[in-house]
């Protein structure tokens, strides 16, 4: 799925650009098994994960710059910030677009255009829009440059909401002539918004927010059909892990523990398995945040057993008792 068509000051809605390959459903998982259940423990709890970085702020994605270099060039100077939005900004990813061209976008205008904190960026206006009316800010910056020799770019943008849409791409330069190598996708803060990307001896590694709601899916490629949408949180101001990816194929995930230190209002509410998956992760992180995917999976597995409907409603009994017998010794 990609950007959908709309108007530039609703261009940074909610949206899931993430494109993994969907695997094989895995079987029903079995009854919890105490067995099992401590033999997969130390599994997790034993394999080491390769060291990644700290989290981000989903609202501008820090870039490391492997290569010092803040715009892309071409022989007319830089490559305006809109021509790489307009490659993502439709129904289908555009192949390339004439960089002399490009940034005449239906009846916008320019408003400014400045470097900001690493950032190459400009705003955006509708011609017949009142002065007072936000703008669209859409800025890029650099990576680094990959082992075919292309350039990395990460977009975002704003437009009067709480939305920022942030995503990586790997486009080139050739003449006049904006590529696109390969689109890579991103999100909505949260929502598979980008957390970092780096390029290191050629190589990128890029970090998507994700939410609960992403967790089996993440760990069971790609199938949804795991855990029903209104079980768990999915919402863009749900950054519950980070999921990094290298050259294309999940590396591994990291749990944000403040997501999940306490129960948050109306979340636990209004989604039947959170509270379960909350307690699970808060277990999980006093041992470890950062796991491979055989490890996450592992993860899953457990939440797949334990957060089951006859659990969930016997904890919820089990609370209840509790905090009745707690009453009644006050």
């Amino acid at each position: 799925m990609h950007f959908s068509a709309r108007p530039l000051l609703l261009a940074s809605l909610s949206l899931v650009l993430l494109s993994s390959a969907a695997l094989a459903s895995p079987p029903p998982p079995a009854a919890p098994n105490a067995a099992q259940i401590e033999a997969d423990k130390k599994v997790v709890e034993t394999v080491t994960p390769a060291a990644q970085p700290a989290a981000a702020d989903p609202n501008l994605a820090p870039i490391v710059n492997a290569t010092p270099r803040l715009k892309l060039t071409w022989s007319g100077g830089e490559v305006p910030p809109m021509c790489i939005m307009r490659m993502v900004l439709g129904e289908t990813v555009l192949p390339q677009l004439d960089i002399t061209t490009c940034e005449r976008y239906r009846d916008t205008t320019i408003v400014k255009t400045y470097e900001k904190d690493g950032w190459y960026g400009s705003d955006y206006r509708y011609t017949a829009s009142p002065a007072d009316e936000p703008v669209m800010t859409i800025m890029y910056r650099v990576v680094g440059d990959t082992a075919e020799g292309t350039a990395i770019e990460l977009t975002s943008s704003s437009g009067g909401g709480s939305g920022r849409f942030s995503a990586v791409e790997e486009v080139k330069v050739q003449g006049n002539t904006l590529l696109m190598v390969k689109h890579i996708g991103g999100g909505d803060r949260c929502n598979h918004g980008l957390a970092k990307a780096t390029v290191e001896d050629g190589v990128l590694t890029y970090g998507f927010f994700v939410t609960p709601a992403d967790f089996a899916p993440l760990a069971f490629g790609n199938n949804r059909d795991l855990v029903k949408p209104e079980h768990l949180e999915n919402s863009a101001a749900s950054c519950f892990g980070i999921a990094y990816y290298q050259n294309g194929a999940l590396d591994s995930v990291e749990i944000l523990p403040e997501a999940f230190a306490k129960d948050r209002k109306g979340w636990t509410e209004n989604y039947y398995k959170q509270a379960c998956m909350n307690n699970l992760l808060r277990d999980a992180a006093s041992k470890r945040t950062e796991y491979l995917p055989a490890q996450f999976k592992i993860l899953m597995q457990h939440f797949l057993r334990l957060c089951t409907e006859d659990n969930i409603k016997t904890q919820k009994a089990l609370a209840r008792g509790e905090k009745a017998k707690s009453e009644g010794v006050r």
